[in-house]
Parts: structure tokens; sequence; C-alpha cells
């Protein structure tokens, strides 16, 4: 969730205190609409809540390739990945509502978008749209990773 947190702050408070924005695999919209068919794969509306409260798999799990070794361990140690508590769901369901489209422009610092070529989360065109969509953004598709290419291909 740390682009949603990210664009957040910055459209509350500008990027005065920002010096450089890195967003790793997420849309700047979750839901998919008749406006947008880049956020989260297979979500759209009517699954939403189902989505959120964890009764329907968010995008497509058969694209992430096999996580590395110390990431399986370090998740059996914590209880698995998709292990929120019931006190989450209302955070989870303004992060899945949000709509940060209209911020990007105001994204005025250097910023680096990254995603991995196989994200079961994002399709990559989405990524490409938020790229052009700020100011100062260059993109990195990691070509062998998932959602998370900092664990893939560190």
């Amino acid at each position: 969730m740390s682009v949603s947190v990210c664009l957040s702050y910055i459209d509350l408070f500008g990027t005065e205190k920002v010096r450089s924005f890195a967003a790793i695999d997420q849309s700047p919209k979750l839901i998919n609409d008749e406006t947008w068919d880049w956020g989260v794969r297979l979500v759209d509306w009517s699954n939403v809540w189902d989505s959120v409260n964890g009764r329907f798999a968010w995008g497509d799990p058969s694209r992430e390739p096999e996580a590395p070794a110390h990431v399986v361990n370090l998740f059996e140690e914590v209880g698995g990945f998709w292990n929120f508590p019931e006190s989450v769901v209302p955070l989870l369901a303004d992060h899945f509502a949000a709509d940060w489209r209209d911020v990007l422009p105001r994204v005025d610092v250097p910023t680096w978008v990254s995603s991995g070529r196989f994200s079961p989360s994002f399709p990559v065109e989405g990524m490409e749209w938020m790229t052009n969509a700020l100011p100062n953004a260059s993109l990195s598709v990691v070509e062998e990773s998932g959602h998370c290419p900092h664990w893939n291909e560190p």
C-alpha cells in the first residue's frame, strides 16, 4: 500500500519535503471500471468488498514467479503474506476505493516506477501510463519478477 500512502501524503502536503518517489508495482487506481483497465487484475466494483475481506483472490496469483527461499522463510515466520487482521479491513477498503490519478501531475520530484513483467497484480501497461502521467518519471520493468521485483531479483 506504500504507493497509496505516498500519493495521499503528496495530495495533502505537496512535495516540498519530498526528495524523490519510488512506486513499486501499484496502480494509482486499484479498481477496474469503465474509466480504468489497469487496476488489480480481476478486481472491479462487483467484487471489491470480497477482495478486501479475503474472500476473493486479488489479481492472478498464477502469474507470480516462485519466491526465493529467503522470502518464503520470512513469510513462514510472520504467518503468511495475506494474513491481515480484521481491524485492517477499513484501511484496505479505503486503499481499494482511492483514485490518485489526479495527484500524479503534481508529483514534481524525480520518480522511479518499477514493476515485474509477471506481476499478478497490475498490468505493465498501467505502469507505463502512470510513468507517462508523472512529470519526471522513469520506468523499470524487471523481466523475471512478479509483484515484488526487489524480492525476486534483488
